[in-house]
């Protein structure tokens, strides 16, 4: 199993500034927006279970990491990676992988997921094109990750639509992709806070 190497020096000028994983198996919509925020969010390495989705490309031009699972995740392998890593903070930015207890028990509360819906509705796959078809508010959530599915501590949430019998489905998808940047901002700068020393 391959990785490039990794060519950005992590961000130490903050005391406590988190070393953070991002696992995406896509096309890494978030991550990118995530990336352009390296002044505040200290991404170390992007995992991922696609080698050859964009997401990659995108990390590999930001001169990220990128540690490539493969399709059957060895997840005690991965644990090991990550904590040779000095990994603080594990964002799920699109990944389609359940985690399994064993690893969620080594990251307990260390683990975010960005949801496209307002939870508690619309939990699990295409929340999205469910709250879309049910004509109801759209939006973005980021939660803490917990056995129980998309059912962890809400951080951040954020409205991009009232409704959306308005609109066609390319317009509040564009609309919800807006709100995701704009939360991810919120969150990366409300976490860079927790490390700030006054």
């Amino acid at each position: 199993m391959k990785s490039s190497i990794e060519t950005r020096p992590p961000l130490s000028f903050i005391k406590g500034f988190q070393r953070t994983a991002i696992f995406i198996s896509g096309t890494g919509s978030c991550l990118q927006s995530l990336l352009e925020q390296l002044e505040v969010q200290n991404t170390t390495v992007v995992v991922t279970n696609k080698k050859n989705v964009f997401g990659v490309i995108k990390a590999r031009r930001f001169g990220i990491q990128v540690y490539d699972t493969g399709l059957t995740i060895d997840f005690q392998k991965l644990n090991h990676f990550l904590k040779a890593k000095k990994i603080e903070k594990i964002i799920l930015a699109g990944f389609m992988k359940i985690l399994p207890l064993d690893f969620l028990s080594h990251w307990s509360g260390q683990i975010y997921n960005i949801h496209p819906s307002l939870l508690p509705k619309y939990k699990g796959l295409n929340a999205f094109r469910k709250s879309f078809e049910s004509r109801d508010a759209m939006g973005v959530t980021i939660h803490h990750v917990i056995p129980a599915m998309d059912d962890g501590k809400v951080i951040l949430q954020k409205k991009s639509l009232s409704y959306s019998d308005q609109i066609d489905d390319q317009a509040s998808e564009y609309f919800l992709r807006r709100t995701e940047q704009h939360l991810l901002r919120e969150f990366s700068q409300k976490e860079l806070l927790k490390c700030i020393k006054f």
